[in-house]
């Protein structure tokens, strides 16, 4: 979907483990295709580099997004493997029906867990005992 996208990831740290590794959250845009993917991609490969290696994993929060094409998973795609080189998680919260049939269709939801809202998503994260989920606002400046 062509258009202007004002929007682009904010970030937050969402909890911190005693070894200081942070869980942060990343809020994407209402839409994320060919004219913003780029930018996508980019600032929040540059936020899981700003927090290596105290990053503990990253939930990519899909509240707001009710569109994404194949240029938005091409920038998950890469997001997750970076991710995964960092030895951090990745997770999906809270897409829309529409969002979340397309990940389905596209097997991603095979690749990176996908949860119904941001909570089940630190739900997830709070099983893993090094993290802990207490909330702490603080933007990531690049974005």
């Amino acid at each position: 979907m062509a258009g202007s996208h004002p929007e682009f990831p904010s970030a937050e740290s969402a909890g911190t483990s005693a070894t200081g590794a942070q869980l942060l959250t990343a809020r994407l845009p209402r839409e994320v295709d060919a004219a913003n993917e780029a930018r996508v991609r980019l600032d929040l490969l540059a936020m899981l580099d700003a927090y290596a290696p105290q990053i503990g994993g990253l939930i990519i929060d899909m509240t707001t997004t009710k569109f994404i094409d194949s240029s938005g998973l091409r920038a998950l795609l890469a997001i997750r493997d970076r991710a995964a080189e960092l030895s951090a998680p990745l997770y999906i919260a809270a897409p829309s029906n529409e969002v979340r049939r397309f990940l389905s269709l596209v097997d991603i939801t095979g690749r990176i867990p996908v949860f119904d809202t941001v909570d089940a998503a630190l739900v997830a994260c709070s099983a893993r005992p090094e993290l802990t989920t207490a909330t702490i606002a603080r933007p990531f400046a690049g974005v």
